[in-house]
């Protein structure tokens, strides 16, 4: 039956028109199927896929390709038209104020015409002008993005030009900025005008003179005509505006430095009230409203911040590219990327839509506007369009326009300018341009000038490049591609000036050949320029090698910024950018740049087969299904082919057998039945896969009437079958040759069994609830509960413990406790997308402790607790996809393992990171490090298995409050809960044997214990009252040869004593004596180490002192007089090496080979952090500190006279580091925070390299290499 007839649409109407107007002959083409029919192939509502055509307003993406779908059309195809006419539609102006002008600037600077939109410095301005007229010589300070030229041209100009009653009117008005050569260029606008007034002349960037004006007696002629303004009887006024940080260059001057005494304005951050007048009342200006959050937020982020008002400006404008009517929103204050963010995302999306020569040639464009800074910040260099356009020809034209269309750059005549300075710091990529190519850019400003000089001189030889400074630039300028026209003359001017020369003295020496000790003269001094030309060419080789490196690293660093859409994050490419970085320069910074990279989330990636096809965007877990072993899977790709992947190696999935039909599929728990769904034929089809390289079919049926199926689950045995449609149906699979259909239908559509026993879960998207069934008798299943949901859900998906079921509703996921499936409860966090949007899929990790929840933006993790006392928590940053079609989600054979596919399937490496408890801490790395033991909650110690490194196992667990291996052989001692230490043989870490036990009060506790160095004299901390010690709380540290006691916590309002214990025979420990603490001890988390001869034992106490021991007897420790500064001590293990710091972020080395007369080894040094975690590794060279901000420091102590941080901060803990532990080797560190987190580091460099290579694969290929970093030579990083 035809459908309704739709309203006509007239392509010549706009783009949003004629895209509607070819999505009706699509549909027309397909033989006009109805909406309805439309609605039930692909899930969309009917009067969705109907407003689609209807060209009132553009369509969503998503909408679009089911439409499309719908009536057999090209995907991909349509993809890329919808984008196209999505740019259109952004670019085009609203049709209700077509020609309304933003009221935001962006980066630019408020002109004098902006006046009637320039807020906030009304009181800022009077002073000026108030300064001005009773001054002739004016200077207005601030720093960059103070708004310093704005003041100037939309606040102080338009008082001029319209002076008040009792203000004459100036004779002339003239605006200028210095230049490279501010003489020449401006000699005649210093002398007044003629007519009867004053001349003000308004100097803008007056910092130019210093970093574009090379010749110092020509900025001094300039500066010199200035200040002829301070003459009381000249008709010339002068206002000058300076970068703060040139003050010190200015002063340099002694007229100026005069001049400027009493004539300056300081121009500082705006209050809180100025920034709200600058946010709204442009807005209300141009009949707008703004938000109250986004006014909120904008003020809170802004105020304080330095520099922010060009960056504030500029994300206004871009909210106003994407208001909402007459509102801007917080929404679109996000979308558009935020204060800091807004630059960049605009910036990259100009980047990102170059080809790659005009990626190049922007590179180019944008560094020739960059004046590197000499002990100051860089600057923006105006160039002209003629410099521009020699340099990189062809395509500098359109890089220019596109810029400018984004406000980066302006266009002024003949000049070409960085529309601000704020660019420079605001936009990580150029950043990184300009640290990689700084020395070069150094270079190539100074032979801009002297070409510039050169051509001025008509040419004159005398000008040219000669010695060293001819070399430097040839060794400099091998490839010439980015120099101009003019500087290219230059160079082959002065190597053939050069050539000139030298055949000139060939000649002369010719003649000359009878005079022999000329000769010899003449060659030793040839021999010792060509030492120093060697020498500097090595030196320009180390710098190349520095700054090609920088730029790598600096690629990198874009690649996984959090500000870039998750489409555009590749953090595998930027992990095999560091390996590259790193091999190019072995340095600290790239050295930990590789551990932050092993430790973060990296994938490799396999196409998935469906080559454009696009005929699924909606994704979900029903096109994948896994067995429970997670070693064969099932993938419904974008062709509607099911293909078979074999993951016994989930890091390297290969494509076993031959392709199946389905559009989604389920497979059995042993992987040797699966069942599809045929969206093209509406059948269910049955294959035999326990051969996967060559699965067989076994039926082929329909669902019964005219029900169209969309899901499909099978029973973990694999003998009954579920499809859901308007109805969920069941067959039974005793014989899955011939499946026989059940009587009893179930309402809902989504069904899914539970991986345990006979439960399963409907879902009803018409009714917005969810049913649980026994199918114990599955001819006649057995209602249990009835979930109430919030609106039609779209999955439901059982945790593998088949205790909780995870439902997607209403846009997030909310989890139920159907341990009792007769009375299911909702849980009262839900979980959610990384950006809010929609739940594309869920997922649970094979243990349960992590859920992926897929959005169009990205997979977020969360963490699931044990307890129900704790709420799931995000993990991390979402792991990014390539596209925004729907993505479908699935976990390997372990949580550290997923697999995702959204046309591009990507198997994610998750790092080693323990979430089980919430009040774990770390307690220690075997002595051959192959297991951990941490602490779980107040009463448990649990072992861990780290043989595998990167994943460790639960082994088991054990009661206790503390734990700590010996030092050597297999001993482990345990705090128990109510008292004593207990001893176990860990031997076998899986099986661990009990030994003996200390003896203990009953009203005491042990807050700690520790080994000395052979494992034979044990320390433990009694205290009162009885109560459970958090593992985190101890600072010990452990020692090398010799005896080590290191002591744990005490409590600072109960009595405590420090008991030792002769540990040799471990089942039958022997009381060796008791330390008492001295008077003045408050024993609140104390951090205690013993030096590695057994002689010295440091104390640190809540006070902020660090008290010495002697105990060379530990039978009768005694307290040494005096005491040092500091919170946590630590011994290295080897001499007599002790580490203090101090809370407040001090770290000091001392030696106390004599306990009584400590030794300062180095100077008070700054952590960089509040420390709350110190330790030495087991070879002494490396020392580890942890910060209440979540970092984590590496320090090189080779020479403890001068500690040094190794390179940057790890970053991984979102909360304080509690404890930090190296293993042997120190190859390994076990981090635990605050956070609820314990974390595995692997400090191998062969081991990361390694690492990141296997799971990434071939993510830096040559394509991306010379997309990345242009012409610089291809190094695999991985080979």
């Amino acid at each position: 039956m035809a459908g309704r007839r739709e309203n006509p649409v007239d392509p010549t109407a706009g783009p949003v028109a004629r895209f509607a107007a070819e999505l009706r002959k699509v549909r027309s083409e397909a033989g006009n199927p109805t909406y309805r029919v439309m609605a039930q192939r692909t899930g969309q509502g009917a009067s969705t896929l109907s407003q689609a055509a209807a060209g009132d307003r553009l369509p969503t993406l998503p909408v679009v390709l089911a439409y499309v779908r719908a009536c057999g059309g090209d995907p991909e195809q349509w993809e890329t038209r919808w984008r196209e006419v999505a740019a259109e539609v952004a670019a085009e102006p609203r049709a209700e104020d077509e020609d309304a002008e933003a009221p935001y600037r962006g980066l630019a600077r408020f002109e004098p015409g902006d006046a009637d939109l320039f807020f906030g410095r009304e009181q800022l301005t009077d002073r000026l002008l108030e300064l001005a007229a009773s001054r002739r010589f004016t200077a207005v300070f601030g720093p960059s993005g103070s708004g310093k030229s704005s003041l100037l041209r939309a606040g102080l100009i338009p008082r001029l030009r319209t002076p008040a009653v009792d203000r004459p009117r100036p004779a002339a008005l003239r605006v200028l900025t210095p230049g490279a050569h501010p003489m020449r260029t401006h000699g005649r606008r210093l002398v007044p005008d003629d007519d009867a007034g004053d001349t003000w002349l308004i100097v803008d960037q007056f910092e130019e003179l210093y970093t574009l004006c090379a010749d110092p007696a020509e900025r001094d002629r300039f500066i010199d005509r200035l200040l002829t303004a301070t003459d009381l009887a000249g008709r010339l006024r002068v206002v000058i505006a300076v970068r703060a940080d040139f003050l010190g260059r200015c002063a340099e001057h002694a007229g100026l430095t005069s001049a400027l005494q009493d004539g300056s304005v300081l121009v500082g951050p705006m209050t809180r009230d100025e920034l709200r007048e600058a946010v709204v009342r442009p807005a209300q200006a141009g009949g707008l409203i703004v938000e109250r959050s986004l006014t909120a937020r904008i003020l809170d982020e802004v105020e304080g911040e330095p520099g922010a008002l060009p960056l504030m400006s500029h994300a206004l404008l871009e909210t106003w590219h994407r208001r909402k009517g007459r509102a801007l929103t917080e929404a679109a204050y996000e979308g558009a990327g935020g204060l800091h963010g807004a630059v960049a995302r605009t910036a990259e999306s100009v980047f990102s839509r170059l080809s790659p020569g005009q990626a190049e040639a922007a590179r180019r464009v944008l560094l020739r506007l960059i004046a590197p800074g000499d002990g100051t910040q860089d600057t923006r260099r105006p160039v002209s369009r003629a410099e521009i356009g020699a340099a990189s020809p062809g395509d500098s034209a359109t890089v220019l326009e596109r810029l400018a269309r984004a406000r980066l750059v302006t266009l002024d005549h003949d000049t070409v300018d960085l529309a601000h300075e704020a660019l420079i710091t605001a936009w990580p990529r150029l950043r990184g341009w300009i640290d990689a190519d700084r020395e070069r850019l150094r270079a190539h400003r100074r032979l801009t000038e002297a070409a510039q000089a050169w051509d001025a001189l008509n040419r004159d030889a005398g000008a040219l490049y000669r010695g060293t400074r001819l070399a430097a630039a040839e060794e400099t300028f091998t490839d010439r591609g980015d120099l101009t026209g003019l500087e290219n003359a230059f160079l082959t001017a002065s190597v053939e000036a050069r050539l000139g020369e030298q055949r000139a003295a060939a000649r002369t020496t010719r003649r000359l050949r009878s005079l022999v000790a000329g000769l010899t003269a003449l060659v030793l001094v040839a021999a010792a320029a060509a030492v120093v030309a060697f020498q500097q060419r090595a030196t320009a080789r180390t710098q190349r090698a520095v700054a090609v490196s920088r730029q790598i690293a600096a690629e990198a660093e874009q690649l996984r910024g959090t500000h870039l859409p998750p489409q555009v994050q590749n953090v595998s490419l930027a992990a095999q950018l560091d390996i590259a970085s790193y091999r190019m320069r072995r340095s600290p910074r790239t050295y930990t740049s590789l551990l932050g990279a092993a430790n973060s989330p990296l994938f490799s990636e396999t196409p998935d087969r469906s080559g454009s096809a696009d005929e699924d965007s909606s994704g979900g877990n029903g096109r994948v299904a896994a067995d429970a072993s997670r070693h064969l899977l099932a993938l419904a790709e974008a062709d509607g082919a099911v293909r078979l992947w074999n993951t016994r190696d989930v890091s390297h999935p290969t494509l076993v057998g031959r392709s199946l039909r389905g559009s989604v599929v389920a497979l059995s728990a042993d992987g040797t039945l699966l069942a599809a769904e045929d969206d093209a034929d509406g059948r269910l089809r049955l294959w035999d896969t326990s051969d996967p390289r060559h699965p067989a079919g076994l039926a082929t049926f329909e669902l019964p009437g005219d029900t169209v199926g969309n899901t499909v689950a099978l029973s973990p045995d694999g003998r009954l079958l579920a499809a859901g449609g308007q109805r969920v149906y069941l067959w039974d699979l005793h014989d899955p040759r011939h499946p026989e259909p059940l009587d009893r239908s179930l309402p809902g559509d989504l069904p899914a069994f539970s991986p345990h026993g006979h439960l399963l879960a409907t879902a009803s998207i018409g009714s917005g609830t969810a049913r649980l069934w026994t199918t114990a008798d599955p001819t006649r299943p057995r209602a249990l509960g009835t979930l109430r949901l919030g609106s039609a859900p779209q999955d439901v998906v059982f945790r593998p413990d088949g205790r909780m079921l995870a439902v997607e509703d209403d846009g997030l996921v909310r989890l139920w406790d159907i341990a009792d499936p007769r009375h299911p409860e909702r849980l009262s966090t839900p979980l959610e997308t990384a950006d809010g949007s929609e739940v594309a899929a869920v997922a649970f990790s094979p243990d349960g402790g992590t859920v992926a929840v897929a959005g169009d933006n990205g997979v977020q993790l969360w963490d699931m607790p044990d307890d129900d006392d704790r709420a799931p928590t995000r993990l991390g940053e979402p792991l990014g996809q390539t596209s925004y079609n729907g993505i479908a989600v699935i976990f390997g054979r372990d949580r550290y393992s997923l697999i995702t596919d959204d046309r591009v399937i990507r198997v994610w490496s998750l790092p080693p990171v323990l979430t089980e408890c919430s009040e774990g801490s770390v307690g220690g790395i075997g002595p051959d490090g192959r297991s951990m033991v941490t602490t779980c909650g107040p009463e448990e110690v649990r072992l861990w298995d780290t043989s595998e490194g990167r994943h460790p196992r639960r082994l088991g667990a054990l009661p206790g409050t503390y734990a700590v291996f010996a030092p050597r052989g297999r001993l482990l001692a345990v705090a128990e809960p109510h008292g004593g230490t207990r001893l176990w043989d860990v031997g076998d870490p899986a099986h661990p044997r009990r030994l003996g036990r200390t003896s203990v009060r009953r009203d005491r506790v042990i807050g700690a214990v520790s080994f000395s160095a052979d494992g034979r004299v044990m320390a433990e901390v009694e205290q009162e009252p009885l109560k459970a010690f958090p593992l985190g709380g101890t600072g010990s540290a452990e020692g090398g040869e010799g005896t080590n006691l290191v002591f744990g916590e005490t409590q600072a309002e109960a009595e405590s004593r420090i008991r030792l214990w002769d540990v040799g025979d471990p089942g039958r420990p022997r009381f060796l004596g008791t330390a008492d603490p001295h008077e003045d001890y408050a024993p609140d988390e104390p951090s205690l180490a013993l030096s590695p001869d057994g002689r010295s034992l440091a104390v640190a106490d809540s006070t902020g002192k660090v008290k010495l021991w002697d105990v060379h007897d530990p039978s009768h420790p005694a307290p040494v007089a005096g005491a040092l500064t500091g919170d946590l001590v630590a011994f290295a293990p080897h001499g007599h090496t002790l580490a203090v710091a101090t809370a407040d972020g001090t770290l000091r080395l001392w030696t106390v080979a004599r306990a009584a007369h400590p030794r300062p080894l180095s100077p008070p040094t700054d952590s960089a952090g509040l420390v709350s975690a110190l330790a030495f590794g087991p070879d002494g060279r490396t020392l580890v500190t942890g910060t209440t901000d979540g970092m984590i420091r590496l320090w090189d102590v080779t020479d403890p006279a001068r500690p040094s941080t190794t390179g940057d901060a790890l970053v991984g803990h979102t909360g304080t580091v509690d404890r930090a532990v190296l293993g042997p080797g120190s190859h390994t560190l076990a981090t635990s925070g605050e956070d609820g987190t314990i974390r595995l580091w692997d400090l191998d460099i062969d081991r990361v390299v390694h690492h990141i290579c296997d799971t990434t694969g071939n993510a830096l290929s040559r394509a991306q290499w010379r997309h990345r970093l242009g012409s610089l030579s291809y190094r695999s990083p991985c080979t």
